[in-house]
């Protein structure tokens, strides 16, 4: 399957398709140099198949490419992230704790927020 993602800035989201089947979107708001990401949807026969996921890598790459930070608004683009920490850096750090992305602090620096 020939997947293809595509920034359709009319429609404000991003378009993932399958063999030029439309399989899934993004829908975003963009605002000076952030991009809030808002709803993550997929066609029900391209589910579980890895269609969301490089929908939301290829997303978030473009945004890295043009310089923008990300507000992951869509619960489904802020657990992606929470897996991918190499993305983590999108997201302004003051903006950590509105999507509960603390976690995802290094060990040793969680190591001195422990408690015991």
């Amino acid at each position: 399957m020939e997947l293809q993602v595509t920034d359709n800035p009319d429609e404000q989201r991003f378009e993932i398709r399958a063999d030029g089947e439309l399989a899934g979107v993004i829908v975003y708001h963009m605002r000076g140099t952030t991009i809030a990401f808002l709803h993550t949807e997929t066609d029900d026969k391209f589910r579980g198949l890895g269609v969301a996921g490089r929908l939301v890598q290829s997303s978030l790459d473009s945004a890295r490419e043009r310089h923008l930070s990300v507000l992951p608004y869509c619960p489904y683009v802020k657990t992606w992230i929470a897996k991918h920490p190499g993305y983590l850096d999108l997201v302004p750090e003051d903006r950590h704790p509105d999507f509960g992305l603390l976690l995802l602090l290094p060990p040793k620096i969680r190591l001195f927020f422990r408690e015991d």
